[in-house]
């Protein structure tokens, strides 16, 4: 995939992460904190993740398995491939996923990889969780997409209020971003499919 689809899709993706932690990160009335209708939809974002741990945990895989089959020697195989391909175009149009059905999906990306393939998944860290000067962690205090503290002008989105799921991005609570990640995840699994027959 190329490096503009692949941020396209980690942007998108980043709304189901990135609040939470700022929140955690800094508390309201903090110095350079988000403003109190921000520190607001944070707290909706933190209590919403609380309930949808697996299609967080989705999201953030899919980007990792991205990454994945760019390493040199982690590629997605012949077999992987197809596999995946198989589960991505199953959910890619559906408009929900409940946590069963996301655990059930962690599950079966999980059994078509490697243990090698895992331990290497673990260290690409998502660019919306890093630290600034350094890997790891959570986002600078108040971060936003693109960088800068969410002030008033930025249109911050509400968490899903009626179905998600994490593999279509028709689903994303900020639509500025769903056509970017569909280009993103559309390129994926036709970069899968060349694997799948070769």
């Amino acid at each position: 995939m190329h490096a503009k689809q692949l941020f396209g899709l980690a942007t998108a993706l980043i709304t189901l992460t990135l609040y939470g932690s700022a929140a955690k990160a800094q508390g309201p009335g903090g110095q350079g904190g988000p403003p109190p209708e921000i520190m607001a939809k944070i707290r909706k974002w933190q209590s919403w993740q609380k309930q949808h741990k697996n299609a967080t945990q989705l999201g953030q895989e899919l980007y990792q398995l991205e990454m994945l089959n760019q390493q040199s020697g982690y590629a997605l195989n012949k077999q992987q491939s197809a596999k995946l391909v198989a589960i991505l175009k199953a959910w890619r149009h559906k408009p929900t996923m409940s946590e069963e059905q996301a655990h059930n999906v962690l599950k079966q990306i999980g059994s078509l990889l490697t243990v090698r393939q895992i331990q290497k998944m673990t260290t690409l860290t998502p660019p919306w969780q890093r630290r600034p000067g350094g890997p790891g962690g959570g986002p600078q205090p108040g971060g936003r997409p693109g960088g800068g503290p969410p002030g008033r002008g930025f249109n911050f989105p509400d968490p899903p209020s009626g179905g998600f799921n994490p593999l279509n991005p028709d689903t994303l609570p900020f639509p500025p971003m769903r056509d970017r990640a569909k280009q993103g995840l559309d390129s994926f699994i036709a970069t899968l499919q060349t694997q799948a027959k070769h």
